[in-house]
């Protein structure tokens, strides 16, 4: 009897420490609630003795943790975020910050890449890849230049006709495709249908734990999976770009023909002598950078893949969305660099 009522009055003094510490810092109905809850969970004081005070303290840290909403940010154990300018510059350095590091683990990815064809390149799977990325986007590209070149055809027409010149309207075409359009659209429709495919392929050994198995076997998936299918899209897509030419000015030259009743052989001596082997490099250019950025994000996205099926759907489109917006703001830049170098 005497060791439990020692034991009582060791644990009171604590009890009602804590009990008063609860009162100062809740609602009291609220907390006297609890308090008689642990008392009546605890009824004998020889079971209350048996509960070490490491225990009876995590019990009651979890019973009475409840921070009201009006409680300030700093006894809630919170940092507020800012409001105002400060805030709206901590949210932009924050999406700056995220930007420099993705750009960064871009470049690493594409330096380990291009570290794994120091031993070369497995040749058969480059050229399967070479022929599914460029053979098969040619039908699509093809449909997508020749659309350009009528478009591009009729609005030139319908502008020179008030100066009676018609038949400079094959300029129009054949510096608005060579320069800017066959490059872009091309690189879009790549990405659109080879960059997601590249991202889905990757994402899928990636999830189903194939590029683990790669490992395993001694073979560099860098090498054998990014390397070969970066180095296709730097040859398919320029070829494309220079197919897109083609058929782009062909589409010009069936409207400006049959349109604006522009003799054939006066359309191909106009497009001849205004387009320089310059125009036609130039666009070719950007169209190897654009597809570098195309494998380099495809490949990049296919390996980082986590989450299943939902990840692998993600991946494919993040891969369309920022191969798309890599590719205009490089236009830009590339754009302002040919020109500063008289291109």
């Amino acid at each position: 009897m005497s060791r439990g009522w020692s034991g009582l009055s060791a644990t009171l003094p604590k009890f009602f420490s804590e009990f008063a510490w609860l009162l100062m810092t809740g609602g009291p109905l609220g907390r006297m609630r609890r308090v008689w809850q642990y008392l009546y969970g605890v009824k004998s004081c020889s079971e209350r003795r048996k509960i070490s005070p490491h225990t009876r303290s995590a019990f009651l840290g979890l019973a009475f943790r409840r921070r009201s909403r009006h409680n300030s940010p700093v006894e809630a154990g919170e940092e507020s975020e800012p409001s105002g300018f400060a805030g709206w510059a901590a949210r932009v350095g924050g999406r700056a910050t995220e930007l420099v590091e993705f750009v960064g683990s871009l470049l690493r990815f594409l330096g380990e890449a291009a570290r794994a064809t120091r031993r070369g390149v497995p040749g058969s799977v480059l050229v399967a890849q070479v022929y599914e990325i460029g053979a098969r986007s040619l039908p699509l590209t093809a449909v997508a230049a020749f659309a350009m070149g009528v478009v591009m055809a009729i609005q030139t027409m319908v502008l020179l006709k008030k100066f009676g010149v018609v038949q400079y309207a094959a300029v129009g075409v054949g510096l608005g495709l060579t320069r800017e359009l066959a490059p872009v659209v091309t690189a879009l429709m790549v990405a659109g249908r080879a960059g997601s495919g590249i991202s889905a392929e990757l994402g899928s050994m990636k999830v189903t734990r194939q590029i683990d198995a790669l490992r395993v076997l001694a073979v560099d998936p860098y090498r054998y999976l990014a390397a070969t299918r970066i180095i296709a899209c730097l040859i398919a897509v320029p070829l494309l770009t220079a197919l897109s030419d083609v058929i782009g000015i062909f589409g010009g030259l069936i409207v400006t023909t049959t349109l604006g009743g522009v003799p054939v052989p006066a359309y191909i001596d106009t497009t001849l002598y205004y387009v320089t082997v310059g125009d036609v490099l130039s666009g070719i250019g950007k169209s190897a950078i654009f597809g570098l950025i195309i494998g380099t994000v495809a490949a990049h996205y296919g390996f980082k893949t986590t989450g299943g099926t939902t990840g692998v759907g993600r991946s494919t489109t993040a891969t369309v969305v920022v191969s798309s917006l890599m590719i205009f703001v490089s236009d830009v830049v590339l754009t302002q660099i040919l020109m500063t170098l008289g291109f």
